[in-house]
């Protein structure tokens, strides 16, 4: 009955977003994998500027190792930048989500280029990468480009934090540690700070402080 409830919801109005997600979880859930791929395809196709609808498709497909798919709906999201304005910092968060890292910065850098004027957004990005690949000399030049940029932008003291925690010196742990507790004391709301600070925290060794802090991140 409430499949049935949904595909109707769905035929008198196909932008209803929460009746596909419905189905798709009972598919998955019920190992109908084809009727999950069916309902996605419907989704993205009846919703085709919706971001979200285009990438849980993909993600689908990544998951069924299924590359050729995958790649196909990035692409066309990156091929039409009316329709999707940042699908380059979507698509690599969705490469960077998969630990795709080089594809991932491959987006950020084209995006960089191609959009100036969010350049300082695709840096963080990039710095982020490196630092999690441990390339704390790349991320420096990253991050010095973001500080040149916008001097006074939380994000880059929040990456300069995340870089003295990589070092592993106890003493710039520490440092790294009063810069994000500072930023979340600013700006509780952003998740990011909480976890660079749990990353932080968990570096330092108070792993009871840094599991509070991943959790409140996942929360945010």
């Amino acid at each position: 009955k409430a499949e049935t409830l949904a595909l109707e919801l769905i035929r008198k109005d196909k932008t209803a977003l929460g009746a596909y997600e419905v189905l798709y979880r009972y598919y998955r859930k019920s190992n109908r994998a084809a009727d999950a791929e069916r309902v996605l395809g419907s989704r993205a196709e009846n919703n085709p500027a919706d971001v979200g609808s285009a990438l849980e498709l993909a993600a689908f497909y990544a998951a069924d190792t299924r590359d050729a798919q995958m790649k196909s709906i990035l692409q066309a999201m990156v091929d039409h930048p009316r329709t999707f304005p940042n699908a380059r910092l979507e698509v690599g968060d969705f490469y960077a989500g998969l630990q795709r890292w080089s594809e991932a910065l491959e987006q950020y850098d084209a995006g960089a280029k191609a959009d100036p004027k969010h350049k300082v957004a695709y840096l963080k990005k990039t710095a982020d990468v490196w630092i999690v690949k441990g390339d704390r000399g790349r991320a420096s030049q990253a991050v010095e480009q973001i500080v040149k940029a916008a001097p006074q932008d939380d994000g880059a003291k929040a990456l300069g934090a995340a870089l003295l925690v990589s070092t592993g010196d106890p003493d710039k742990i520490a440092n790294g540690v009063s810069t994000l507790e500072a930023l979340v004391d600013k700006n509780p709301e952003e998740p990011d700070w909480h976890f660079k600070l749990a990353r932080a925290l968990e570096a330092k060794g108070d792993l009871n402080n840094a599991r509070a802090q991943f959790l409140e991140a996942i929360r945010r």
